[in-house]
């Protein structure tokens, strides 16, 4: 019999550094039962990486996590965890790209159209506080063809129950084509935009950053 966790709850998901949806899978091993979730999701994220102004999103969100592996979750995606052992969690998964719109800072440059992106993770529970992360996800971009992959360490300071306080540090990598989208910048963008173009220098791929 399927157990149900109904009622509202806030969920508060405060993203600082990051113009995006966290990158880890993070609904833990697979339940004995399923497990089915609805409460309110509190996004508030600069409009894209390095702007000052931000834009903050409230919406309905649910979450299903399916004792077979599968699971629906508006942040970790829509995926299968093949893992049965408590220590691992992997499997494949399709997430949501946010994209980017195109603010007056940035005429010229075009809009990012927001995508669907798949793409996989790992994350080792080396303790029952201590987690190490990875995910892999491709299809961002102007062209949908961008890659990242991110790797993280997450900690629970405090855990309690269902509460807990974490402290994390993560790290991502950006192959050409997503950092040529969001921040790099073309010879066509720069005429369309005014801007000089014999000064540009198309974006690498690299380190994206780095954050705690």
């Amino acid at each position: 019999m399927a157990a149900t966790l109904a009622g509202v709850a806030a969920v508060l998901l405060a993203c600082t550094a990051r113009a995006e949806i966290p990158p880890f899978y993070s609904l833990g091993t697979r339940p004995e039962s399923d497990v089915y979730a609805v409460g309110v999701l509190y996004f508030n994220a600069p409009l894209y990486a390095g702007a000052e102004a931000r834009k903050t999103i409230v919406i309905p969100s649910a979450t299903v996590i399916m004792a077979d592996g599968f699971f629906a979750d508006v942040i970790s995606g829509v995926g299968f965890n093949f893992s049965t052992d408590a220590r691992f969690e992997y499997g494949v998964r399709a997430t949501a790209g946010v994209g980017r719109e195109e603010p007056a800072s940035l005429h010229g440059l075009g809009k990012i159209p927001r995508t669907v992106n798949v793409g996989g993770f790992a994350n080792y529970n080396a303790t029952d506080r201590w987690q190490l992360q990875s995910s892999a996800r491709y299809g961002s971009g102007y062209d949908r063809d961008g890659l990242l992959i991110d790797v993280g360490t997450s900690y629970d300071v405090f855990k309690q129950g269902p509460a807990s306080v974490t402290v994390d540090a993560s790290a991502s990598y950006a192959d050409r084509h997503y950092m040529q989208s969001f921040y790099g910048v073309s010879a066509g963008q720069a005429l369309a935009s005014g801007y000089h173009s014999t000064a540009l220098r198309p974006a690498n791929n690299g380190p994206r950053q780095v954050s705690r």
